[in-house]
């Protein structure tokens, strides 16, 4: 600001002053836009109330570091294109500048809208465990409706309670699928997987990271609802189930009955006897989640005796069971659409059909195979796709149950072998 002139001071002292008073308000004015220029500084203080010739010019300085920090808060904004607009239509730099600002707000809109959207909770922070931004999610999690109440908080410390951990974070190393606990504003306990991924930060040099944060409370209850829904689907199976039994089968084993009451009649009671007993088997067995793995056999080896008769000696069957497993637990009506199938695609070249049953401990899991020689190719996929085989029904229930499908093999002597895996929990619920 110019000395006031009171007539004593001569022209060269005043100059003196002026000059004096002009380079501390430049270099006052220099570091205000250094501040600037990193994001630290506020419009309002830029008011230089000045008079004279220098403070004019001041005044003008200040003025175009004003339209700086109002055109850095339009393009945070997304703004700038409209503001530059209004002051110049004609202008060749403003139109650039239009386009440029058009450009960086669909892409700062684009990011938040791709930041909120994410079914999971965000946070960039640097590599101290200051917040730097969080969406909403993230917020929603630890009851915040402020982001500012977060500010204070090394957000490393507060969800993760491993100092290694955190550590290895603050130098910017990942970590993937951490199960820990955290606790919101309510006092809430939540549990929650993280994973934290570096972000190399090209302008300072520095560190950031982002974390990801997934509420496993709500995925448990999710995963809940699915099983329950599973579960559903797979007691509406059961009870389809119950009306399952193979209809060529039936219709065949009442042909059957009905040549043996005319030619052997006490034959003809003992398949009644067998196809009831099946039926039996086939009602009370589907109440139960699993039944023991001898009362599956049984039921088998009716279906068996049946079939026998039908196909005479040409219907070899080989069981092989460790008697240490016949307690264990299967789900029930399993087997018979496999073995079924092994007698209807199983015969050799001579027409002779020879089927083995095995079954035995492999680690921790129940191993139950069922193997023919049939000397027919197979189409596997084939069999799967085919609802009538039965094969899909019993491939869909183990999967439901167990997350196992069925084994296909094709053996090197001839024939296909078909191998059951489930848990071995030692007994059955029937």
């Amino acid at each position: 600001m110019e000395s006031e002139y009171n007539g004593q001071n001569d022209e060269v002292a005043m100059l003196e002053a002026s000059v004096d008073d002009l380079i501390e308000h430049y270099t006052h004015l220099a570091r205000l836009a250094g501040r600037l220029s990193r994001g630290h500084i506020e419009t309002s203080l830029l008011s230089l109330p000045r008079q004279g010739v220098v403070g004019k010019a001041l005044k003008e300085v200040a003025s175009y570091l004003k339209g700086l920090a109002k055109t850095a808060d339009w393009i945070r904004d997304g703004k700038y294109g409209a503001q530059v607009k209004e002051k110049s239509e004609q202008d060749v730099l403003a139109r650039s500048f239009n386009i440029m600002s058009r450009e960086i707000a669909e892409k700062i809109s684009t990011l938040r809208s791709m930041f909120e959207a994410i079914d999971e909770g965000i946070i960039l922070a640097d590599c101290e465990g200051r917040i730097l931004e969080a969406n909403q999610k993230f917020l929603s999690l630890m009851e915040v409706g402020d982001p500012g109440e977060l500010d204070s908080i090394d957000i490393f410390t507060l969800i993760i309670p491993e100092e290694e951990i955190q550590g290895q974070i603050r130098k910017g190393l990942p970590v993937y699928d951490l199960y820990c606990t955290i606790f919101n504003r309510k006092n809430e306990r939540i549990p929650v997987k993280v994973n934290v991924r570096p972000l190399n930060t090209a302008s300072d040099g520095g560190n950031s990271v982002m974390m990801l944060i997934s509420n496993e409370s709500l995925r448990v209850r999710m995963k809940r609802e699915q099983e329950t829904l599973a579960a559903q689907a797979l007691e509406a199976e059961l009870r389809a189930l119950r009306a399952q039994i193979n209809p060529h089968f039936f219709f065949n084993t009442l042909n059957t009955i009905a040549h043996l009451i005319e030619t052997d009649s006490p034959t003809a009671v003992g398949v009644v006897e067998k196809l009831a007993g099946m039926f039996r088997y086939t009602l009370l067995s589907t109440k139960h989640k699993t039944v023991r793995l001898h009362e599956e056999l049984l039921h088998v080896r009716e279906f068996l005796a049946i079939e026998k008769i039908r196909h005479g000696s040409r219907l070899e069957v080989d069981f092989r069971i460790e008697r240490s497993v016949e307690e264990s637990g299967i789900p029930p009506m399993l087997l018979q659409p496999i073995v079924e199938n092994s007698i209807k695609h199983g015969a050799d070249k001579n027409g002779i059909i020879r089927i083995m049953l095995k079954a035995c401990r492999e680690q921790d899991d129940l191993c139950i195979d069922i193997s023919d020689a049939g000397d027919s190719e197979v189409d596997i996929a084939g069999l799967l796709d085919n609802s009538r085989t039965g094969l899909q029904n019993v491939n869909r229930r183990l999967m439901t149950l167990y997350r196992k499908h069925l084994e296909f093999i094709r053996r090197n002597t001839g024939g296909l072998m078909v191998r059951i895996r489930v848990p071995l929990d030692g007994e059955g619920t029937g």
